[in-house]
């Protein structure tokens, strides 16, 4: 019998109401290479709660023996941006480039 222990480490960017998520990354080896993904919003804080394309990424990515983390990005950083964007006031601010670039 064998016993395998991996720990995901998870770290997110918020701004102070918790209503923007700047970064998300996901950690599982620190000594590969980090591949950033930017999608169009976040649907959930990603800390315990993540989304299916969130999920997917991160199981195809981890199948990769590159890279060991993830960096997930937005366009629109608002966590509660609907899906017709367009109309949404506080979709992004001026943060949310900042990360991109950073990421």
């Amino acid at each position: 019998m064998e016993n395998i222990t991996n720990t995901l480490v998870t770290t997110a960017i918020f701004d102070e109401k918790r209503t923007h998520r700047y970064l998300l990354t996901k950690t599982w080896d620190s000594e590969k290479q980090t591949l950033t993904i930017i999608t169009m919003y976040p649907h959930y804080d990603g800390i315990l709660n993540i989304d299916l394309t969130t999920q997917l990424i991160m199981n195809k990515v981890s199948e990769m023996d590159v890279f060991g983390s993830i960096h997930f990005v937005n366009l629109y950083s608002n966590i509660t941006t609907p899906i017709n964007l367009k109309h949404l006031e506080n979709a992004y601010d001026k943060h949310t480039d900042i990360q991109i670039m950073k990421a």
